[in-house]
């Protein structure tokens, strides 16, 4: 949280009441026996996010004092303390703004002779936490807020490579390029070593991705097509960790999907991949056929790898009964979701995973694995601040490992409440990952 002090002091007369605000609306009001009067004092103005968020009042008096806060505003609005004597501080907090619009209280700070009421104002969350989580952008996904433009993550434990993510405005994914730093006559530059390039139709649909090398020459390639409209379609059969940045939208559930094509070269031999959805519907019950094509070109003849279907039964939203027969065996997996499309629970015969309720991000509260075979770790669980960021993670591993605490000490965030400086702990090594982000202008 982060608050800067407001260097004007108001004076009250007779009771020898002064408060002192921090990040305060312009133009407070002061009350006094029924005649209301503008205060000359202009305070520096900074709404409180739409993130949890905190700010303060700091009261100079001798005598007895309160503090209260708007009637019906306590659900969401918070203070430290409703009474005092002296110089004291109150501090204000405010819970997430899960909606999209602005909203306002008061706090009324009265000796007994002498009020002064203070507004205290919190943003609206960006527009897009009311769509439904599979709908959004990438940027949106990952919790982004403001209409980002670039984002470059680096680390201190890599500091000769970095990633840099180029959005539109809409929060669309254009460009990931792999950096490394190299000497080119005397001079550090950063140069790209791969690159994703990625098309979007009006929709936000995905059209394509297409990887290049350093030389700009095409390693592998995914096209899609959009024709099951108003259906979400899972691209895989199982979404336990979905990546809003990945190149192939394995464990997304992507609206409308119903082809793809992937090519790429392996050892001299040009490959192909094509998968088709198909849907019916029966008592709210849906059914993909998900066919799997797979095939190379040998000098002009094609030769077929594999070709297989999967039908996938679900219900979306708000919970389901995955039902994923392949190849004669088949596997149930146990999902429901939250009301805005995120996961709540996924749960297998070998594993289970739990997620966190908030209108931001998909996290992962909890993994357990519940199988016999051979395998790295049992469990783990994750903790997050308000900003919805991790700040712990404890794994319990199934060798000699035991336990092991990974810890993300300290953030420091921008004026969008994203974070830019992340220190962490892990495996006993102090460390730090950066984001530089910018912004598009409106």
């Amino acid at each position: 949280m982060r608050c800067s002090v407001l260097t004007a002091v108001m004076t009250l007369a007779v009771s020898a009441l002064f408060i002192s605000g921090c990040d305060l609306l312009d133009q407070e009001v002061l009350i006094d026996k029924g005649e209301v009067e503008t205060i000359i004092d202009s305070t520096s103005v900074r709404v409180l996010s739409s993130a949890s968020d905190s700010t303060h009042l700091i009261v100079y008096t001798t005598a007895d004092w309160t503090a209260k806060l708007k009637s019906g505003t306590e659900e969401w609005c918070h203070i430290s303390k409703e009474k005092g004597t002296g110089i004291d501080t109150v501090h204000i907090y405010v819970d997430e703004n899960t909606t999209t619009k602005m909203r306002k209280t008061t706090i009324a700070i009265a000796t007994d002779t002498k009020i002064r009421v203070y507004w205290i104002t919190q943003g609206a969350a960006d527009e897009w936490i009311d769509v439904t989580y599979w709908d959004r952008t990438a940027a949106q996904r990952l919790g982004l807020r403001g209409k980002v433009d670039t984002l470059i993550i680096s680390d201190s434990w890599h500091p000769v490579t970095s990633t840099r993510y180029i959005f539109d405005v809409k929060g669309n994914l254009l460009k990931e390029e792999n950096l490394e730093k190299v000497t080119e006559d005397g001079a550090e530059i950063w140069k790209a070593i791969l690159t994703k390039n990625y098309r979007y139709d009006n929709k936000n649909h995905r059209l394509s991705c297409i990887v290049e090398d350093r030389e700009g020459n095409e390693m592998r390639s995914w096209r899609y097509e959009y024709e099951n409209t108003a259906e979400y379609v899972p691209y895989g059969v199982l979404w336990t960790e979905s990546d809003p940045l990945s190149e192939e939208m394995d464990g997304m559930i992507v609206p409308d999907l119903s082809a793809v094509r992937k090519e790429w070269t392996e050892k001299g031999f040009k490959m192909y991949e094509d998968r088709t959805y198909t849907f019916k519907v029966v008592a709210g019950v849906i059914t993909v056929d998900l066919a799997v094509n797979s095939w190379k070109d040998s000098l002009g003849t094609k030769v077929v790898l594999v070709s297989d279907t999967t039908s996938i039964t679900y219900q979306y939203p708000p919970g389901c009964m995955l039902s994923l027969p392949y190849k004669s065996h088949g596997n149930i997996i146990n999902t429901t979701y939250y009301n805005n499309g995120m996961l709540k629970m996924t749960m297998t015969k070998d594993f289970s995973y739990d997620y966190d309720e908030n209108p931001q991000r998909m996290l992962i509260t909890k993994y357990t694995y519940n199988g016999r075979a051979e395998h790295d770790v049992d469990s783990y669980e994750c903790k997050y601040n308000s900003y919805h960021d991790i700040i712990e993670r404890r794994i319990n591993y199934s060798d000699n490992r035991g336990t092991e605490l990974e810890q993300y000490t300290q953030y420091q965030y921008d004026d969008k409440f994203n974070w830019y400086l992340r220190y962490e702990e892990i495996s006993q090594h102090e460390r730090y990952t950066a984001r530089n982000i910018t912004y598009f202008n409106n």
